[in-house]
């Protein structure tokens, strides 16, 4: 019998029970965003974000790479997060950066936003006609999001997926 095993501090579940062996829970499988398996993690890079209009100006605290990891799914919706402790983006407290990989009423559509819970800070997105490879991801290019309510500029800026 192996150990119990956990991720972000949270006990993996295979096949409906803990899971008790490493090689147990490497991939996400049923994202039906993707085409076929998810990775645990995905390397966001964000380059360009500047202030815009905001007040103070620190949205260039938006700007790095940054490593996403799995927190919710399967099913429509998967999700990856990464949490600073304490962030703060054009005065908005506790921040993160969330990926989102969907299929909506057989709309594709996959997001990269910082928020907090209550606020959506900058954002990008992407709706391509068919799942993504979510696996394969390498350098994939994301466009600024014309349905996030800025609060820093991303005119210009770019934000790139790649899976790890």
């Amino acid at each position: 019998m192996g150990n119990i095993q956990f991720h972000n501090n949270k006990v993996l579940f295979a096949n409906n029970k803990v899971a008790m062996h490493a090689d147990c829970c490497c991939d996400i499988s049923g994202c039906q965003g993707c085409s076929g398996d998810a990775p645990e993690e995905f390397s966001a890079s964000i380059s360009g974000v500047g202030d815009g209009d905001c007040d103070p100006g620190d949205c260039d605290a938006a700007n790095g790479t940054f490593v996403v990891s799995y927190i919710s799914g399967p099913g429509a919706t998967c999700l990856w997060r990464y949490t600073p402790s304490g962030l703060t983006i054009c005065g908005v407290s506790d921040c993160y950066l969330e990926l989102t990989i969907v299929l909506i009423g057989g709309v594709y559509y996959c997001s990269l936003i910082w928020r907090s819970s209550s606020t959506l800070v900058v954002g990008w997105e992407k709706k391509p006609g068919s799942a993504f490879d979510c696996m394969n991801l390498s350098g994939y290019s994301l466009d600024p999001a014309a349905t996030v309510p800025k609060k820093c500029e991303e005119t210009g800026s770019t934000a790139t997926l790649t899976a790890l």
